[in-house]
């Protein structure tokens, strides 16, 4: 964990250093998007429980180093969680749902554009901030007909408080008159153990679509 620590501050660090040296006469471009998102969580990297479906919406500003590279910081409430996973020993099916404030920071690096059609990659860093998790329990009772008993539980402070995951994506950015459309695809891969077990480690696989309008 202190690693993981030590890498966020540099990240940071160098993320401020290269926006301190920008002029302040280089393009800023700010907006907001939203999304829909695909998570599950993950040991050791492979997938653990079912895929839940969720949503994401935020705001972003962007700072244009050159017109093939710039750089982008984000504030998202992201959506994310699995579906039909057991807790513990007992037959309870739970289905979890994280909610917290996501903070992406990305490097983006513009393709050759095709009448103001510009294809792009970009990677970065996630900070994700944990504020709720949510549980909802499905515990069988009867076989035939099969019928469950349902609950529902706050078990925030059953996992870690940070999320941290590296990001990569690929979208598109298009103008029309003053403004600017996006769509994006991207990979959010956590590493953060979100338990607080040594022997029962869980991230975060998050893919997600995203499309934004700036200005």
């Amino acid at each position: 964990m202190k690693n993981i620590k030590k890498y966020n501050i540099v990240f940071i660090l160098f993320f401020l250093s290269v926006i301190s040296s920008f002029s302040q006469e280089k393009k800023i471009t700010y907006g907001g998007k939203i999304g829909i998102c695909n998570s599950t969580f993950a040991q050791d990297f492979q997938g653990y429980g079912n895929h839940k479906t969720g949503f994401t919406i935020g705001a972003f500003v962007s700072y244009r180093v050159t017109d093939y590279f710039y750089l982008s910081i984000e504030a998202n409430y992201l959506q994310q969680g699995a579906a039909n996973v057991y807790l513990d020993t007992s037959s309870s099916i739970s289905n979890l749902t994280f909610h917290e404030i996501d903070i992406p920071v990305l490097l983006n690096f513009n393709l050759p554009n095709f009448d103001k059609i510009t294809p792009k990659i970009f990677i970065g860093h996630s900070f994700g901030f944990n504020v709720n998790v949510t549980s909802k329990n499905r515990i069988p009772v009867l076989n035939e007909p099969l019928i469950y008993v349902k609950s529902s539980y706050n078990i925030t402070q059953n996992y870690d408080l940070l999320d941290f995951a590296g990001v990569v994506g690929l979208g598109v950015d298009f103008k029309y008159e003053k403004m600017l459309f996006s769509v994006d695809a991207r990979y959010r891969i956590g590493y953060t153990n979100m338990t607080f077990s040594s022997f029962n480690k869980i991230s975060f696989n998050n893919i997600s679509v995203n499309i934004g309008v700036g200005f």
